[in-house]
């Protein structure tokens, strides 16, 4: 009894180093979506042109990945609320030998009600740890200008960097879903490469993804899954099934033709 006590104890020993070493040793994805569903900390609020501009993440920590923040827009003489008009948010990594700017997304062009306020949805990627400035383009009321706000980034299970065989840097995110949940879902990822020569993140298009999911505390995988497809700017769009709560380990291998680029993983806690 002592003996098998003590396999009992080294086994699940064992099991959590394994997983403690996978990257990042996540949070349960549960519980960072549940951070989503909060009331969006204010980031920074700057009079420019005539006009409020609050900045607001959707927690008190920015992470790695493919992130919705929230702008509002205020007529600052009048107080009133701006519903109609442009929105951007180019994210730029700061260093001391280059400066990097990620990708930017779509302009969100109409407020939507968030907690009682009318507030721009806007889309970021974030692809690496490290210093941003996050510059926000706005035109509205026939204004154009923009603001620069300084923020810390850390590093999220979300994003997966990569060497190609082709030597180059790749960044896979794992953009949605959002909030994993038990059963078949939309599955999105963003691939970027490292232009050296320019700092630049570059859309990939062209692959062939594959992606294998599966449980490595119990030793199985799942059905349901659909390899995901080019779309646009570097986004491929498939399906991924999750057939109980645990640990899950999605491995993805791209390939360009008939050869493997690259093999990396995405791990978190469901």
């Amino acid at each position: 009894m002592l003996i098998l006590i003590g396999f009992c104890i080294a086994t699940a020993v064992i099991i959590s180093c394994d997983v403690s070493h996978y990257r990042n040793n996540p949070l349960r994805a549960e519980f960072e979506a549940s951070l989503r569903a909060r009331e969006p900390i204010e980031l920074a609020n700057i009079v420019r042109s005539g006009i409020r501009v609050q900045l607001f993440m959707p927690s008190d920590t920015l992470q790695t990945g493919f992130t919705t923040m929230l702008i509002e827009l205020t007529d600052s003489a009048s107080g009133k609320t701006i519903e109609t008009g442009s929105v951007q948010i180019l994210p730029v990594l700061r260093s001391a030998v280059h400066d990097r700017q990620t990708p930017l997304q779509a302009t969100s062009t109409t407020a939507v009600k968030n907690f009682d306020r009318m507030r721009f949805p806007c889309d970021v990627l974030l692809l690496e740890r490290g210093n941003y400035e996050l510059r926000v383009r706005f035109t509205a009321q026939g204004k154009t200008d923009s603001i620069g706000v300084l923020v810390p980034v850390r590093e999220s299970w979300r994003v997966a960097k990569a060497q190609g065989n082709d030597q180059v840097s790749y960044f896979l995110t794992f953009a949605e879903p959002q909030r994993p949940r038990v059963g078949v879902q939309d599955f999105s990822l963003f691939v970027h490469r490292l232009n050296t020569d320019s700092s630049e993140y570059l859309p990939v298009s062209g692959l062939a993804l594959d992606h294998e999911p599966t449980m490595p505390s119990m030793g199985h995988g799942s059905e349901g899954n659909i390899a995901p497809a080019y779309r646009t700017n570097g986004r491929y769009d498939g399906k991924i099934s999750f057939n109980m709560t645990g640990d899950w380990r999605i491995d993805i291998a791209a390939k360009q033709g008939n050869t493997t680029l690259l093999e990396t993983f995405f791990f978190f806690i469901l």
